[in-house]
């Protein structure tokens, strides 16, 4: 893969569409794996975030570094998802009786 590429995808409620063209850029830059599934997973945490407690749809830019390392930048553009605000949402939330958190939803 060329060290330039760059994926740009919009996150929308397809956050299926996301995670495959996340999967398949980081697969060609030669991830495999537990690591590839790692990133799969943190993608889809980030980018439903974006829609469940920020402003409702994002960006997302991937690129990989002369290294092969890759770099993902998960973009709220009201900058609603701040750490402060998920702080404060996981410090309010009611919780369910005999549910552990599972960072799912």
């Amino acid at each position: 893969m060329d060290e330039h590429a760059v994926l740009h995808c919009l996150i929308t409620d397809d956050l299926g569409r996301v995670r495959d063209q996340v999967r398949a850029f980081a697969s060609a830059a030669g991830f495999g794996g537990t690591r590839l599934d790692d990133v799969v997973l943190v993608v889809g945490e980030a980018t439903a975030n974006v829609l469940e407690h920020g402003s409702g749809s994002g960006s997302l830019l991937a690129r990989i570094d002369p290294d092969g390392g890759l770099h993902i930048e998960v973009l709220d553009p009201a900058g609603t998802l701040t750490v402060e605000r998920l702080r404060h949402h996981l410090t309010t939330r009611p919780r369910s009786p005999g549910r552990a958190d599972s960072g799912s939803g």
